[in-house]
């Protein structure tokens, strides 16, 4: 597993680098504004696509990690999930040609059209990207990422290069959703068999309806704050908590690579509680281990890394809000690395209901304190809700987990994490008046010695780890 686990990592590493680095370079080149509105655009694909996903996603790759797949089972599959596609984006038309919401946007409707006709290809891609992972082929998933981020960030950069405008952004946006859903159902075809067992057509949309509630409730709750930002704020605003939040969930794709291989193992039938458990704990453990650190010691890099992305002194004041928004939402990193862990092991142990109570409080509760606070202070605002709903749904999760009196231990995963990160924050206080390279590198290297030293980290809990 580790082998395949880091080969996702990589390319979520480049395709993350790629798109960060394109998105840096739309708000040098067209400003904050331009920004804000490509970020709420991809916020309403990102909607769209969960919404008409149907939680056949989740569904397909577990179903995929025990059964072989019917070629015209999988048609079918992407014709559900086109044909909510269109009724969702026709209904979203509609409202938006009323002015019914989203009036910030009226005036990028081309760039907001080319965005959303993107969501036809990344049904393809995304629908065969859940057999391979329940197939446990992390590779061909990972030449997807570098295939759709590798054609857009090339688009991009020509576009805003030569012929600067949104609308030839969105288009190279557009070309990568296109060559991903090519490259998609070339790596497939292999595990598509003809003369598999049909899939029953009423258990999987049984079983998928949980997933679809609560597929949506994490939609909403990652997303929303972008689509009311705007409104409620500013176009600005949201070019500043975008920048902040990108460089956030740009560490999640590490947290997405180890849900993406323990998935499979969570979904294995034969599998015990306890060593569903076992191996949910050292990935964690391993992921807090980073988490926290960078928690802690961002405050003091945070304004350096804003001025170092915007090239120009202008563009850099503009920008400098975001790291304000910076400092709040590194706070999440801890609960978001857990939290996606925690609910693909719902889903293994078929508990999605409860995963779905849990994402449901937390996306409410976002929703409220998103209308609440960002009247009061702007962007800040939703960044604080965030955290707030981040470290919400972390306790649900744990609180169910110990209620069902499995033999679960909290202090390794959870709460080592936390010390051993206070040793980095300490290091980081004291080089926090150096070069922002000196403090990232010295505190990195400092970090990782320490760890090895007092064994909190050995290579065979990582070998023990990459042989499940």
């Amino acid at each position: 597993m580790i082998q395949q686990t880091v080969f996702l990592l990589v390319s979520q590493v480049i395709g993350r680098l790629l798109g960060f680095a394109v998105l840096l370079l739309l708000g040098n080149v067209l400003g904050s504004v331009e920004l804000g509105a490509y970020g709420t655009m991809l916020t309403l694909l990102m909607i769209g696509t969960i919404l008409s996903t149907f939680g056949l996603d989740l569904w397909l790759s577990r179903y995929a990690a025990n059964n072989d797949i019917r070629t015209s089972d999988f048609k079918k599959i992407l014709a559900i999930r086109l044909g909510l596609t269109f009724v969702l984006l026709s209904l979203g038309s509609l409202l938006f040609k009323k002015d019914v919401f989203l009036v910030s946007l009226n005036s990028f409707a081309g760039p907001l059209l080319l965005v959303l006709i993107s969501i036809v290809f990344d049904h393809v891609s995304l629908t065969a990207q859940a057999v391979l992972e329940g197939k446990r082929n992390l590779k061909a998933v990972a030449w997807l990422i570098l295939v759709r981020w590798g054609i857009f960030a090339i688009g991009a950069s020509v576009v805003l290069s030569f012929a600067p405008s949104l609308e030839g952004f969105c288009f190279s946006f557009l070309a990568g959703a296109l060559a991903r859903s090519l490259a998609a159902l070339y790596f497939v075809r292999r595990y598509l068999n003809p003369s598999a067992n049909p899939i029953a057509s009423g258990l999987m949309m049984t079983e998928a309806a949980s997933m679809a509630l609560l597929n949506t409730m994490v939609g909403l709750y990652f997303h929303i704050d972008m689509v009311m930002i705007p409104e409620m704020d500013s176009l600005a605003g949201a070019g500043f908590y975008k920048t902040a939040y990108t460089m956030v969930e740009a560490l999640l794709f590490i947290s997405g690579a180890v849900a993406a291989a323990l998935y499979p193992v969570f979904s294995k039938n034969h599998l015990s509680f306890e060593q569903k458990w076992e191996n949910l704990e050292v990935g964690v453990f391993l992921l807090l281990l980073l988490a926290f650190p960078i928690a802690l010691c961002t405050h003091f890099v945070s304004v350096d890394m804003v001025k170092l992305m915007f090239l120009s002194g202008d563009r850099g004041v503009e920008f400098l809000p975001a790291s304000s928004a910076l400092n709040v939402l590194v706070w999440a990193l801890p609960a978001m690395f857990t939290n996606i862990n925690l609910v693909r092991l719902l889903l293994g142990l078929h508990r999605q209901k409860m995963a779905l109570v849990g994402v449901t409080i937390t996306a409410m509760t976002n929703i409220a304190l998103n209308l609440w606070l960002i009247p009061k202070v702007g962007f800040m605002g939703a960044a604080y809700a965030t955290v707030a709903s981040e470290s919400i749904l972390t306790l649900f999760l744990l609180a169910y987990l110990v209620s069902t009196k499995h033999p679960i231990t909290l202090w390794k995963p959870f709460i080592q994490p936390v010390l051993t990160g206070c040793v980095a924050y300490i290091c980081a206080w004291f080089l926090r008046h150096q070069a922002l390279w000196l403090i990232v590198f010295g505190t990195a290297s400092f970090y990782v010695v320490f760890l090895f030293a007092t064994k909190s980290v050995d290579l065979n809990m990582l070998r023990k780890f990459g042989k499940t």
